[in-house]
């Protein structure tokens, strides 16, 4: 068997390893030393002559970082399952390299949406891959969450061992701001800091921006509008209960229609105003419109 008749099978949760990297490289150099301790599991390929690795793509790899392709497996190092199926083979290259090495969050992850749609219920998917229902559920947050993450998050998810890890990503995932994201990933990096202190962390970095970036005060009229102030103080746009639009002839009102039934009439023009270019009432405090009976 040579290494060119193989391929890392498609159901095999381990993420393709880097040929330069230490661990491939040290692995390289055991296996020259001391031969292969574990066979590469094999199966038929869907391309004649090929075989599909469900286990031992590390092994693999180490092998193509030492040697070209046409370098011949001896027998003892591999075993071939002739009928092996997708499930079967799936549960065997998630034992397997659970044994060798943990997986990282990302492989984890993957290994999760292949057993989902492999039709298992989530606590099925945590038993098999030994990890509690919570930690599952963060794990499945990983895709969801994957191309908004800093770079630094999906390098760190990708590796057994790091720093950033899911417990840390599922304390910030709900925040928005990039930048904010981006000190706190920072943060944790430098001083390795565990997920439970996160919460506080983020706090000051958002209050930090915040005191930064202090909200327009509304005290003055509102920027960019035409809107007239009342004596008694700024405006302040508020309705509640059901707005409705009237037209009498070629004059329209809105009308509030509140809890008790009375009716409240705003100017169409500031309403609409608001609709239009909400960008102008960017204010901690929101406008106060003089509102009138209407008068039959």
């Amino acid at each position: 068997m040579k290494l060119k008749d193989l391929k890392v099978s498609p159901v095999n949760v381990r993420e393709t390893p880097k040929t330069d990297d230490d661990k491939i490289r040290n692995l390289a150099e055991s296996i020259d030393k001391h031969s292969m301790i574990s066979r590469i599991v094999l199966r038929p390929a869907d391309s004649e002559g090929m075989y599909e690795i469900i286990a031992g793509s590390r092994r693999y790899h180490a092998l193509l970082s030492a040697h070209s392709d046409d370098f011949e497996i001896p027998e003892s190092n591999y075993v071939i399952f002739e009928d092996m199926c997708d499930e079967e083979a799936l549960l065997l290259s998630i034992a397997e390299n659970q044994q060798r090495q943990s997986l990282s969050p990302y492989e984890l992850n993957r290994a999760a949406l292949k057993l989902n749609h492999a039709g298992h219920k989530d606590k099925e998917i945590a038993d098999i891959l030994n990890i509690s229902p919570y930690r599952l559920k963060r794990i499945l947050h990983i895709s969801q969450d994957f191309n908004r993450m800093p770079e630094e998050v999906r390098e760190d998810l990708r590796k057994p061992e790091a720093v950033i890890t899911d417990a840390h990503w599922e304390k910030i995932r709900h925040v928005e701001d990039p930048e904010v994201i981006k000190d706190v990933v920072d943060y944790i990096k430098e001083k390795e800091i565990p997920p439970r202190e996160v919460p506080s962390i983020l706090k000051s970095i958002e209050k930090a921006y915040s005191d930064a970036n202090p909200a327009p005060s509304c005290d003055a009229s509102i920027p960019n509008t035409e809107v007239p102030q009342e004596e008694d103080g700024p405006f302040e746009f508020t309705h509640k209960g059901i707005l409705r639009l009237d037209e009498r002839g070629e004059e329209k009102t809105l009308k509030v229609i509140g809890r008790k039934g009375e009716e409240e009439e705003i100017p169409l023009e500031y309403y609409m105003d608001y609709l239009r270019y909400p960008d102008k009432f960017k204010c901690s405090v929101t406008f106060k419109l003089k509102i009138k009976p209407i008068l039959d």
